[in-house]
């Protein structure tokens, strides 16, 4: 038995079925992160039997999350397969790096917190929904509306699936997109009553992915922002040091959730912010930090 199949049975590789269209993705993606795990301990001059069984699960699927991150339809099932099992047993937890949260351990992996939502939204909310109770199914959402404009309507299909309220923009839109739905409704069918419930679920899924279907990206978008993220308004200030400009800038800027939830995604892999909970007590040694920043 070669080591990298002794690392995949060790991690306990039939705890999951999966369909059997990704069988051969799952074995091969199993059998790579294996063969890169032991790599890795020959390269630090290490060997994996210093980690415990479960250690080397939460390795393994790790790795496997690090190499499911390609944006096929056929990656992102299994990529979800791969985040359902390692949520469900908390192997971020037990993982020898220490994480507290699977979001930091995909971080890890090139993985953004964004990306990790939607590959959770879209294989365990809004493909299995669709599936059950329209006529499309995953593939031909994929394959139809296209990755960049799912991007778009995955908050607002999460929204009419699960009914919870969103925040900011994403519930605007909903609203708008609802009331023009049952106004349309009531007016092709004046005697029947306004959809509620499943009904409604059905109606505004179905037109959202139909509109993904048909609409360029840019008319999506007006389609279903009615009320587009307000611009930044930044105050940039350079410094001088006598008399002589110095080669930094400093962006000063106050943003709304929908602000930042932007920002995220425009800069993502080109910024590293740093987090802090503002407080009373916080918010003076915050004034105190800007201040000394501007008067050096």
């Amino acid at each position: 038995m070669s080591e990298e199949n002794a690392i995949v049975q060790l991690a306990g590789s039939n705890v999951m079925t999966v369909e059997e269209t990704m069988d051969t993705m799952w074995a091969s993606l199993q059998k790579s992160a294996a063969h890169n795990l032991q790599q890795a301990a020959v390269d630090q001059g290490g060997v994996l039997t210093e980690f415990s069984a479960i250690e080397l699960r939460a390795l393994l699927y790790t790795e496997m999350l690090n190499l499911s991150k390609g944006l096929g339809f056929a990656e992102l099932m299994v990529q979800g397969r791969i985040v359902e099992t390692m949520e469900r047993e908390s192997l971020h937890s037990v993982h020898p790096g220490g994480y507290t949260t699977l979001d930091e351990l995909a971080q890890d992996q090139g993985i953004s917190i964004s990306e990790l939502s939607q590959v959770r939204d879209l294989t365990q909310v809004i493909f299995p929904w669709v599936e059950t109770h329209l006529t499309h199914t995953a593939s031909y959402m994929w394959n139809e509306v296209g990755k960049s404009k799912l991007r778009e309507l995955v908050p607002l299909l999460k929204r009419t699936i699960t009914g919870v309220v969103a925040r900011g923009t994403v519930e605007t839109s909903y609203q708008a997109v609802t009331n023009d739905l049952i106004a349309t409704f009531l007016v092709a069918n004046p005697r029947a009553e306004a959809p509620t419930g499943e009904a409604l679920q059905i109606l505004v899924a179905d037109q959202l992915i139909d509109h993904g279907v048909t609409l360029t990206n840019a008319n999506l978008r007006q389609t279903i922002r009615p009320d587009r993220t307000p611009s930044l308004e930044p105050v940039i200030v350079r410094r001088f040091t006598n008399g002589q400009a110095e080669s930094q800038l400093y962006v000063l800027m106050q943003v709304s959730d929908d602000q930042m939830t932007m920002l995220e995604r425009r800069l993502h892999g080109h910024w590293d912010p740093v987090r802090t909970t503002a407080s009373n007590e916080g918010d003076v040694k915050t004034i105190r930090m800007v201040r000394q920043l501007l008067e050096g």
